[in-house]
């Protein structure tokens, strides 16, 4: 299910608030530095990442604007998951 050919995507959002005062920061970073937040050989290998450590969401810059969105929302419904688990007392 694709957008219409009008329909015009905004950028993503630098900053989400969550939960109980969490701020998640959305970092566009190039595909050699989330492979070095991954921590993998191959620069092409994630679309993005959410990272509990410092409460980022990385999405690789290289990506279309609907591929970024479509990164956000994955990686946003990681940090809602692990956010609800920190707010049980979890992680």
């Amino acid at each position: 299910m694709g957008l219409p050919a009008h329909a015009r995507l905004s950028k993503l959002p630098a900053l989400v608030r969550l939960g109980r005062g969490y701020a998640v920061r959305v970092l566009l970073v190039a595909p050699t530095q989330l492979q070095e937040i991954l921590e993998e050989d191959d620069p092409h290998l994630a679309a993005g990442c959410w990272s509990i450590e410092d409460y980022h969401i990385y999405i690789d810059n290289t990506l279309s604007r609907q591929r970024q969105w479509e990164t956000y929302f994955h990686e946003l419904q990681h940090a809602v998951h692990d956010i609800a688990e920190l707010n049980r007392g979890g992680i």
